[in-house]
């Protein structure tokens, strides 16, 4: 009994677990127990089944619409828990299909409140061009014959027992810090208003007379009294009283409340009458020039408000704003990572920022020369930075096909790292240096084996290999250096990202496809995932008969959407790519290197 409680426990460790099925069971291994006298299943042979997640704002969901079995798509955009009914309800903004299983939210948003219990969270992935949601889906089946498309769902509900939302992390220090430059901010434009009124006032009493700059001095400072106000509304916001309330309110009637002083000033000084011989209103009392000076005034106070608005635009214009979707917001990222990392040390590959002020190098974070038995040399000691453009995809994406184009068109901007080969440097010199850690990546196995060096990257980034060659090149040779491309695998990804120095600055592509049926047509099509033939089924003495694995592709499909699930969450990558064609995908892929090299380009000094 116990052998076969042991094997199935280690059958069971050895199957991994699919989070869902692609129109088929996905069962890893075809078995077949054969009834065994005495025979005591254990429940510790059962995986234990994955937890549904709890809900979150920003989750793509499925949710009952209007008519009886209607499921419609959303998104959560806030959760709020009904004490009083014990119950966690969702706002869900309504998205709809706009072509190719893309949803997004057309126009003024509709939103829907639904009980989180009758949410569905289903896999979805943003697609930065189209400013919507890819819902994965698959075919299935009906009852008629029909071949129908079903969004893929993470979990069939949410798990809401002990479920509280997140709270905020509040950093003090920044908070203070914004306070200061709000209260900052308030004086100088007070200061600013002030300033301008008073200049206005001087030039209206000279060009039009004393009566005039005074009038438009009145003006000012009912701007002043109305930015003061204004203010105070927004510094009680969310916690105000009935004369709060009433405070704010009041700074809509001090430009009634100039114009009427105007009018008052007529009758009481000028010795107008209140109400004219032809019936003419007591705001009619106020001749068009005096208007017209306390009205400027008044509108003073604006100036400094608009400066101060427009002031950071007319200072340089942005590269992302000029180009729409993925490529804007792909660039908006890089110019703000290839920036800080070249000129004060900022974020670099690990996402880490160091210490203000300061730049790191290579010669800071590559470690001294390895043993000399891996036949390899010194290690690199460039006094530089490196920008790498990273593109990764999942199994069946043809990421290396797009690699590929895109060297083959872009000779003088991109260059390919070349790798250490272990049938050209010898099995054990090649152990040598991966011992030694001279490698970020390895590949194959074998002879086939190919390891990646720092040294690899600065070669194909034409980075000297010293200071002092280094100090020798001038800024126009770094801005004229190609830009490596290295194009790897998810589980490369990872492993790159967490061996690169600091010193090396990273932007992510990722190739993905549009749809789960071409993922699977393409892995069909590739003969490395081909369906391993029938073969005899062998039966083991406890009565376990093992027969043949099951279909590659659909293993391999569990990991194409852990891959994808893994690039949303991680961060990492700048521009996305849906690779429906070689050719598109390449000028896609070209567009973003170009965005990527201009900005480094510009952040070399």
């Amino acid at each position: 009994m116990r052998g076969v409680v042991g094997a199935l426990a280690l059958l069971a460790l050895a199957v991994p677990s699919a989070p869902f099925h692609l129109g088929r069971p996905a069962a890893p291994l075809r078995l077949r127990l054969h009834a065994v006298s005495g025979a005591d299943p254990s429940p510790k042979a059962q995986p234990k089944p994955k937890p549904n997640p709890g809900p979150a704002v920003g989750d793509v969901v499925e949710f009952p619409g209007k008519w009886k079995g209607e499921m419609r798509i959303g998104q959560i955009r806030n959760l709020q828990y009904i004490g009083s009914r014990s119950q966690w309800i969702a706002d869900i903004a309504v998205l709809d299909d706009i072509g190719e299983d893309i949803y997004r939210a057309k126009g003024k948003i509709a939103t829907e409140v639904e009980d989180v219990t009758t949410l569905r969270p289903l896999r979805a992935l943003y697609v930065r061009s189209s400013d919507g949601f890819k819902v994965m889906k698959k075919s299935e089946t009906a009852a008629d014959g029909s071949v129908e498309r079903v969004p893929l769902r993470r979990a069939d509900a949410y798990e809401l027992d002990g479920f509280e939302l997140p709270k905020p992390k509040v950093d003090e220090e920044v908070l203070q810090r914004d306070l200061d430059a709000y209260e900052a901010l308030k004086k100088r434009l007070v200061v600013d208003a002030a300033g301008i009124g008073a200049a206005g006032a001087v030039i209206a009493g000279v060009g039009f007379g004393v009566d005039r700059g005074v009038i438009f001095g009145a003006g000012a400072v009912a701007g002043l009294a109305y930015l003061g106000l204004l203010g105070r509304a927004t510094d009680t916001l969310g916690r105000r009283s009935k004369f709060d309330d009433a405070l704010a309110l009041s700074r809509f009637f001090v430009p009634v409340g100039l114009v009427a002083g105007l009018a008052a000033k007529r009758v009481v000084l000028d010795g107008a009458p209140l109400v004219q011989s032809n019936g003419e209103l007591p705001l009619g009392l106020v001749p068009m020039d005096q208007f017209a000076a306390a009205m400027i005034g008044f509108l003073v106070y604006r100036i400094p408000l608009l400066i101060r608005e427009l002031g950071p635009a007319t200072q340089g214009i942005d590269i992302g704003g000029m180009r729409p979707g993925n490529l804007g917001k792909g660039a908006d990222e890089i110019q703000s990572t290839i920036t800080a990392g070249a000129r004060v040390g900022g974020k670099g590959a690990t996402g880490d920022s160091d210490a203000p002020g300061q730049t790191v190098t290579l010669n800071e974070v590559v470690s001294a020369a390895p043993k000399a038995e891996d036949g390899l040399g010194p290690t690199a000691n460039a006094n530089e930075r490196l920008t790498v453009m990273l593109m990764a995809g999942p199994a069946g994406s043809g990421i290396f096909d797009v690699a590929d184009w895109v060297e083959r068109k872009n000779p003088e901007k991109v260059a390919v790292p070349k790798w250490v080969e272990a049938a050209e440097l010898g099995a054990e010199r090649f152990a040598a240096a991966e011992e030694n850690g001279r490698f970020f990546l390895v590949r194959g196995e074998g002879e086939t084996r190919r390891g990646l060096r720092l040294e690899d990257l600065l070669a194909a980034g034409r980075v000297p290999l010293t200071p002092e060659e280094s100090a020798k090149r001038t800024a126009e040779d770094r801005r004229n250096a190609p830009l490596p491309l290295l194009a790897v695998t998810p589980r490369e990804a990872q492993a790159f990202v967490a061996a690169v120095p600091p010193a090396v600055d990273l932007v992510g592509a990722w190739v993905s496809l549009d749809s789960m049926d071409k993922f699977e047509s393409n892995l069909r099509a590739d003969p490395a995932y081909a369906k391993p033939e029938a073969a005899e089924e062998t039966q083991t003495e406890s009565g376990l008969v093992l027969g043949v694995p099951a279909d590659p592709v659909e293993l391999q499909m569990s990991a194409v959407i852990s891959d994808i699930e893994w690039a949303l969450k991680s961060r990492l990558f700048d521009f996305t790519i849906l690779n429906d064609d070689v050719r598109s995908s390449g000028d896609e892929m070209r567009r973003a290197i170009e965005i990527t090299k201009q900005t480094r380009d510009e952040a070399i000094e």
